[in-house]
C-alpha cells in the first residue's frame, strides 16, 4: 500500500485564516499613519469679557472725537457766518452812504444797527444752543424770515401813519430814480412793500433749501444763492432802519 504523498505548505496571504482558507482577519491599522484631532479649546469668559470691553472704550473715544471735531467745526462756521452778517448788517451802510448810495447816517443809526444785529445774533445763538449744530441752509432761512418780519413791521407803521415814517429812503438814488413817477404819498409805500415781498420770496427760496436738505438731499448751489439772498434783504433792512433814523 502506497503511503499518501504529503504537499509542502503554501505560506499564508493576508487575510487568510490560520487554516489557510481565504478567512477574513480584521484589518491593522498602522498607528504613525493615524490622524490626529483637534482638541476642543473652551474660551476663557474673562478675556473675552475684558476684550470687549476694550472694543467699548476704543468705541467711545472715537464717538467722543467725532463729536469734538464736529463741535468745533458747528463753532468755526457760527462764527464766519455771525462776522459776514455783521460786515453787511453794521459796517457796510457807512462806506454806503459815504458813496451817496444809502441814506445819511445819524447819531442814533449806529444804536439801531447794532440792536438789530444783537437780535439777529441772539436769534442765531438760541437755535445752536438748541441744536449744537450749524447748518447754512437754516441760518439763511432765519435770516430771511427775521427781515420778512422786521419788513412787514415798517410796512404797517408807514401805513398807520400819515406822516413820511421813512425820510431817508428817497434819498437812496436808486430809489429815488425808481419812484420818480410815483405820488408821493406811495413812494415809501412801494419800497417798503417791495422789501417785504422780496424777503417773503427769499423765505420761500431758503426754505425749499431745508427741505431738500432734511430729506437728505442737499444742495449746496442752492444754498449758497439763498445765502446770498438773504444776505442781500439783510442789508436792504439795515437800510431801512437808517432810513427811518
Amino acid at each position: 500500500m502506497t503511503p499518501p504523498l504529503h504537499r509542502p505548505a503554501l505560506p499564508r496571504k493576508d487575510g487568510e485564516g490560520e487554516d489557510g482558507g481565504g478567512g477574513l482577519r480584521p484589518a491593522t491599522t498602522d498607528p504613525d499613519t493615524t490622524i490626529p484631532v483637534a482638541e476642543k479649546t473652551t474660551p476663557d469668559p474673562a478675556a473675552e469679557a475684558a476684550r470687549k470691553v476694550k472694543q467699548d472704550e476704543e468705541a467711545q473715544k472715537q464717538k467722543k472725537a467725532k463729536e469734538e471735531a464736529e463741535s468745533a467745526a458747528a463753532k468755526f462756521h457760527l462764527l464766519v457766518a455771525m462776522l459776514a452778517l455783521g460786515l453787511v448788517m453794521v459796517y457796510l451802510p457807512y462806506p454806503m452812504a459815504a458813496r451817496g448810495w444809502a441814506p445819511p447816517i445819524h447819531e442814533k443809526s449806529l444804536f439801531v444797527l447794532a440792536l438789530a444785529y444783537a437780535g439777529f445774533v441772539f436769534k442765531t445763538a438760541i437755535t445752536f444752543l438748541a441744536t449744537a449744530k450749524f447748518r447754512y441752509e437754516k441760518h439763511a432761512f432765519d435770516m430771511c424770515i427775521m427781515v420778512f418780519g422786521g419788513a412787514i413791521a415798517c410796512l404797517s407803521l408807514q401805513v398807520f401813519s400819515d406822516a413820511d415814517v421813512f425820510p431817508g429812503l428817497l434819498k437812496i438814488p436808486e430809489v429815488a430814480g425808481a419812484t420818480a413817477q410815483m405820488p408821493s404819498a406811495n413812494r415809501n409805500l412801494a419800497v417798503l412793500g417791495g422789501l417785504t415781498l422780496g424777503s417773503l420770496l427769499a423765505t420761500i427760496f431758503a426754505c425749499v433749501g431745508v427741505q431738500t436738505a432734511e430729506l437728505g438731499k442737499p444742495s449746496p448751489t442752492w444754498n449758497l444763492i439763498s445765502a446770498v439772498f438773504a444776505h442781500i434783504f439783510v442789508g436792504a433792512y439795515a437800510l431801512a432802519l437808517i432810513a427811518k433814523a
